[in-house]
């Protein structure tokens, strides 16, 4: 749409209001360089480097599962340090997709003035516990992952399913990144706190603190 907008072409859309975007840098996608000694990882890294070094505030920047060639720690900490770098620094439009719904929830909390989370939406059937994905994008972050469903619907064995269950909700329990995710968490409350303590606020603002701090010990009956 960006590209026919620009050449003058029909769009088509109800409506479309777009401002001009100088270049458009994309890193989607799973490829290797191996005659070059590339691994899939370095390619996707070499690709990012070079958006993050030529991206103005004018771009249009698609990024595709940034961190996924690595371990979980350091594939994470690379999102996010990038996914942070052009929230507040570059600050051009951007389309990143990503399966860390930890970094989801701490860049609404951090960069929620510049960041829009949305999700593929999906439906989830109460009694069985069957999920529909409906392929259809919607506003705010996705509370869950739900990858062992797809497994299902690829036809895995049921007692790997099962299985993959118990693992995934034990990892889920005592991941690193959790506990960090919700240290981070912890630490913006109390400095919203201290704020609200300090100087006047408004009682809409002090009312959404109080619900965000019930949320918070709901989440987690052992904080104090």
């Amino acid at each position: 749409a960006v590209i026919m907008a620009q050449l003058g072409c029909y769009v088509c859309a109800d409506q479309c209001r777009l401002s001009v975007v100088d270049r458009i840098f994309t890193r989607i996608g799973a490829t290797d360089r191996i005659m070059s000694g590339q691994s899939t990882f370095m390619v996707e890294l070499e690709e990012t480097s070079t958006i993050l070094n030529h991206a103005t505030q004018d771009s249009l920047v698609i990024l595709d599962e940034l961190g996924r060639g690595t371990s979980t720690f350091d594939g994470y900490a690379i999102a996010y340090s990038t996914l942070k770098h052009i929230a507040e620094r570059i600050r051009c439009r951007t389309v990143f997709s990503t399966h860390y719904y930890f970094l989801t929830e701490e860049m609404a909390r951090e960069c929620g003035d510049v960041v829009a989370p949305h999700h593929m939406h999906y439906a989830l059937d109460p009694e069985t516990g069957e999920v529909t994905f409906l392929y259809r994008f919607q506003s705010g972050v996705c509370q869950k992952s739900y990858g062992i469903d797809v497994a299902r619907k690829a036809g895995l064995m049921t007692h790997l399913l099962t299985k993959a269950q118990q693992l995934s909700a034990d990892f889920e329990k005592h991941s690193p990144l959790n506990a960090y995710s919700r240290e981070k968490q912890e630490a913006a409350l109390l400095q919203r706190l201290h704020g609200a303590l300090t100087g006047p606020a408004p009682p809409a603002d002090l009312e959404a603190l109080q619900n965000a701090v019930r949320q918070f010990l709901a989440d987690d009956p052992n904080a104090q």
